[in-house]
């Protein structure tokens, strides 16, 4: 597992496991290409779903499961960049596939993680303080369905709002916080494998691997644009399988995407900056939404 930040000035910032020497490992690559790296942690999978954010300053937070059952953040030292403190944010059970989607809103970063016990899944949202991090909160979001496997923190109309997959339906659920201030889910989309997601001008840009298709055809890729109640629906590859290993960026605005294909055993990359006739083939159609 590995997670990647790049700061505006051209800086890459890596987090991974080294399974040999069994440490999660930072390293950064500068703007003359050179490379620093330096340990977090040792322990035998330690550094499980781990993600890395940058804050105004441009410093790295690491988010991780450990396998003692915590959310851990890790910051470099002040003193000593190449030692690392870590603060045990919460109890949370996570896996290697288990998501962290962390978000960094000025002096806040705000984590959507779950927590698991073997038998049922909880999905929580943290807010952490960077002038104080051991202010760290957390509430509650929901367990109903086994909700957060798969996870997605994003912000519509400045409110915060989470993506995640159901273990139980499969279904893919938008949650997000009532009138009343309670949080209330969704389901918006039947049967996702996998997905990617990212707001962009203030609309969820849901890029998934939609498995509600005849036998034999798993694996088509879909975007869901919009939010709720004014979402747009497309299909960008109907040449399946498709859709392991899904990666979702954007450039000036539009929305581009990559992902293994087993139709043709290696990557295939959608566009929108492509002419039409460049993208993956069929092109991108509409699909009805089914309100479920």
């Amino acid at each position: 597992y590995a997670s990647m930040a790049v700061a505006p000035t051209g800086e890459i910032h890596v987090a991974y496991y080294d399974q040999t020497q069994k440490y999660l490992r930072y390293a950064k690559r500068s703007l003359d290409g050179s490379w620093t790296k330096s340990n977090i942690v040792w322990g035998l999978e330690v550094g499980m779903a781990s993600e890395t954010v940058l804050d105004r300053k441009g410093t790295p937070h690491i988010f991780y499961y450990s396998p003692a059952g915590f959310l851990v953040h890790a910051t470099p030292n002040a003193k000593n960049p190449a030692k690392w403190d870590k603060h045990e944010l919460h109890d949370a059970l996570g896996g290697f596939s288990a998501r962290i989607s962390p978000i960094v809103d000025g002096e806040t970063i705000w984590i959507s993680y779950l927590d698991w016990n073997f038998s049922e899944i909880a999905l929580y949202l943290g807010k952490l303080p960077l002038k104080n991090p051991r202010k760290f909160t957390t509430e509650f979001i929901t367990k109903a369905n086994n909700p957060g496997w798969q996870s997605q923190l994003g912000f519509i109309d400045g409110q915060p709002q989470i993506l995640s997959t159901s273990s139980l339906t499969r279904h893919l659920y938008i949650h997000r916080k009532s009138p009343e201030g309670l949080w209330v889910g969704k389901p918006i989309i039947k049967k996702v494998i996998s997905f990617e997601a990212m707001v962009l001008n203030n609309t969820w840009q849901i890029f998934y691997e939609d498995a509600d298709v005849p036998i034999g055809k798993s694996g088509v890729m879909r975007l869901l644009s919009g939010k709720p109640k004014s979402w747009k629906h497309q299909s960008i590859d109907l040449n399946g399988p498709n859709g392991n290993h899904l990666a979702l960026s954007q450039h000036k605005g539009k929305i581009i995407a990559a992902y293994y294909s087993q139709a043709v055993r290696g990557l295939k990359i959608y566009d929108e900056l492509l002419s039409p006739e460049l993208q993956p083939v069929p092109p991108a159609v509409p699909v009805p939404l089914q309100d479920l």
